[in-house]
């Protein structure tokens, strides 16, 4: 009927959604803003400072966790294969 990925044959755990909730609560918000405070201070630098570029990229991957967190969750998708 439907044409999503979520809920079909396949689909994750319950539990493994439900831990990606809590990581995502616990964990994610927390190092998004702090990842993007820190990006938005560094990249008015990094025009300036060629070094800042490369702390930017790992700083925005910081920022993007929390859509990585909430992807995981809506598969159940276990740690273990979320870090491979």
């Amino acid at each position: 009927m439907g044409q999503g990925e979520g809920a079909g044959e396949g689909s994750g755990s319950t539990g493994w959604s439900i831990m990606w909730l809590i990581i995502l609560l616990l964990v994610g918000f927390w190092l998004a803003g702090v990842c993007a405070f820190l990006y938005i201070i560094l990249n008015i630098f990094a025009a300036c400072i060629e070094g800042l570029n490369p702390v930017c990229e790992i700083l925005l991957k910081g920022v993007q966790a929390t859509g990585t967190c909430a992807q995981y969750m809506v598969k159940g998708t276990p740690i273990s294969e979320a870090f491979k």
